[in-house]
Parts: C-alpha cells; sequence; structure tokens
C-alpha cells in the first residue's frame, strides 16, 4: 500500500474535528487515538500537553489528562475542572454526560512513531481508518470520486446505527 497519499492527507487532518465524529459513531478507541494526535509534547517525560482549551480555564492549553464530553460538539475539560464536574457543569447543556479520558493508559508505551497499541504509524492509521470507513483503499488509482461518495453513505448510516449503541463504558469516564 502507498503511503504517500495518506502523509500528504493527514497534514491537513483536523483530529479535533476526526476526533468528535468517531465519538458520534461510537468508535471510541479510534477516537482517542485522533484525539492523542493533537498532544504537542509527545516526546517528552513531562505530562501530556494537549493543542486545546479547557472550556472552563479557556486561558491555556490542557496538561496532563484531557476529558472530552461524548455528547457535546466542542467541551474539553482538563482534570482539575472534570473532579468539579458534578457540582459546577461547565455549560448548563453538558449534565450526566459521559467523557473519553485522553491519553489512553498505554500512550506513552507507543513510543517510534507509533499511534495505538496495534504498533501503526499515524499513516497507516490513517489509511486503515480510511479503508475502515469506506472500503476504499488509498492507493487505488482514480477513486476520490468513489472514496466521497461511499463515505457519505457509510457516514450516514452508521450515524443511525450508533445513537442506538450503548457506548463502550469501559473506556470512559462517565458521570450521572
Amino acid at each position: 500500500m502507498r503511503l504517500t497519499r495518506i502523509a500528504k492527507m493527514a497534514a491537513g487532518i483536523d483530529y479535533h474535528y476526526l476526533g468528535h465524529c468517531l465519538l458520534r459513531l461510537n468508535d471510541v478507541a479510534e477516537a482517542r487515538t485522533s484525539f492523542e494526535q493533537q498532544i504537542k509534547n509527545v516526546f517528552s517525560k513531562h505530562e501530556p500537553r494537549h493543542n486545546i482549551l479547557c472550556h472552563r480555564c479557556e486561558d491555556e492549553d490542557i496538561i496532563g489528562s484531557r476529558f472530552v464530553c461524548h455528547t457535546c460538539a466542542d467541551l474539553d475539560l482538563c482534570s482539575s475542572h472534570m473532579n468539579q464536574y458534578d457540582s459546577k457543569s461547565p455549560d448548563p447543556r453538558c449534565k450526566r454526560h459521559q467523557f473519553l479520558k485522553v491519553p489512553g493508559p498505554q500512550w506513552k508505551e507507543f513510543g517510534n512513531g507509533k499511534v495505538n497499541e496495534a504498533g501503526e504509524t499515524a499513516d497507516e492509521w490513517l489509511a486503515r481508518l480510511l479503508l475502515k470507513c469506506t472500503g476504499v483503499t488509498p492507493s487505488t488509482p482514480g477513486t476520490e470520486r468513489q472514496q466521497s461518495t461511499s463515505l457519505n453513505k457509510h457516514v450516514s448510516r452508521d450515524v443511525e446505527v450508533s445513537l442506538t449503541t450503548p457506548a463502550d463504558t469501559t473506556s470512559v469516564a462517565s458521570h450521572r
């Protein structure tokens, strides 16, 4: 499989948006991988620094664990505000929602440019994700139009199904 095309695509990927789309499809593991791509200091021994603001702090990047709301389109909390979530909800519409903790427990162990437990690089992960969502490999010539059409059909079908499927509660923080 040629990954050069995927590498060019990856440069323009909005991992925040992709992660939220994957959460809507209840693909928690892939969503976490997407959100982990926003961590700035991947190779540092310090706490992860996310390229995203806490909905409550609003003045700096989230350092440490990031909590992404499964339901709200753009609500991220730092650890200290997640601890206050029940008593001081950051948004009146965000009550008793589930949150995805980023990064995952094995994140530091991936190393060497790997992005998940399967040992994939970002390019390999994106290529597999594209194949999983569209059924089209990125190296197939002349499939740009087919990829777009196939993806639209697949996403429409999955959204209907995923809304009735319970979230993976083993990998989320739930506050009810």
